[in-house]
């Protein structure tokens, strides 16, 4: 029997796919502008949700200081764009370049994590 995953796995996973959801959601916009609020308000809660708890946690587990850096920079453009009426492409480049390699963070980062798990 396989352990549950540490809550940091599990949060990180769900911070990937609700990221890829926005994409999905922005990229099946027909407009050239985002003005939608509740795509503003997904952006503005992915980026504050990165911020306040996942990257302080990745810190906290280990995970390399300049991988971390390069998701912040993209989840602070993220957060701009949650102001009223950015464009769909500035939308749909931030989010392709931040989910088309997440999952740097979501596996290989966390395969130690998941193998020094005591079993249940």
């Amino acid at each position: 029997m396989t352990s549950p995953n540490p809550p940091l796995i599990d949060s990180v996973r769900n911070f990937e796919t609700r990221l890829k959801d926005l994409r999905k959601r922005v990229k099946a916009e027909q407009v050239s502008q985002i003005a939608k609020k509740s795509l503003r308000m997904a952006a503005e809660e992915l980026g504050t949700e990165w911020f306040s708890s996942i990257e302080p946690e990745l810190k906290t587990a280990g995970v390399d200081a300049s991988l971390l850096l390069r998701y912040s920079e993209r989840l602070q453009s993220l957060l701009k764009l949650a102001s009223p009426n950015n464009l769909r492409t500035r939308y749909l480049a931030v989010l392709q370049e931040t989910t088309r390699d997440f999952g740097v963070i979501s596996f290989c980062r966390f395969r130690p994590l998941l193998q020094s798990q005591p079993p249940n």
